[in-house]
């Protein structure tokens, strides 16, 4: 079976850090790496880290904090599965979900990435809001660059970052995240780049 690149950028994370771990550790798909880049914490966090004892888990640490963007390319040219996540450190992976999106992979070759919906909780794990995928574009198994455009265009970003795994080859091709341009949606312009060339499955389930 795939090695699953599960990449973790953190900083200053201690108050969800080990639920957002656990989530990944528990995962019922087992064949991971679970790559954990701390940028310098000042806080708790590293000690929390530490304490989990998996040996699929690598603990990096920057002497200096190089801020978040570029964590984020550090966490890519560290991975190096056959399929890459970025996950972030006050999210929770549902167990089953990088089971799903192995067999969407599995299920259509042609496909470059696979995306989830999602439930927002607030710090206390409270469910305070839904994702859902635009209605012109439920009930497909794969989705090509025109459609998904305009979607966004017309709804807003739907395509969930932390529910984001990538085909690790292309995603080192296409990497770095272009912060510097696109600020905040630097994610977006990943996920539409990887449009440009190849369709992406968007699972309707909140995982």
């Amino acid at each position: 079976s795939d090695l699953i690149s599960i990449c973790v950028p953190v900083y200053n994370a201690e108050k969800t850090i080990e639920s957002a771990l656990q989530s990944v550790i528990n995962q019922s798909y087992r064949y991971l790496e679970i790559i954990v880049v701390d940028n310098a914490s000042t806080d708790g966090t590293l000690g929390i880290m530490q304490g989990f004892k998996d040996s699929r888990m690598t603990i990096y640490r920057n002497d200096t904090n190089i801020g978040a963007e570029k964590n984020w390319n550090r966490c890519l040219d560290l991975a190096s599965g056959e399929y890459i996540a970025i996950f972030h450190a006050d999210d929770i992976y549902l167990p089953s979900m990088v089971e799903k999106q192995v067999h969407a992979f599995q299920r259509n070759p042609s496909i470059a990435a696979v995306f989830t919906q999602a439930t927002r909780i607030n710090e206390r794990g409270e469910v305070i809001g839904r994702t859902k995928l635009p209605a012109k574009l439920r009930g497909k198994a794969v989705y090509h660059l025109p459609e998904v455009f305009i979607q966004i265009l017309e709804k807003g970003n739907f395509l969930y970052c932390p529910s984001c795994m990538v085909r690790g080859k292309l995603y080192k091709e296409l990497a770095p995240f272009d912060f510097d341009r696109f600020g905040t949606s630097a994610d977006l312009d990943m996920w539409l780049r990887i449009l440009e060339r190849y369709p992406v499955a968007i699972l309707e389930e909140e995982l």
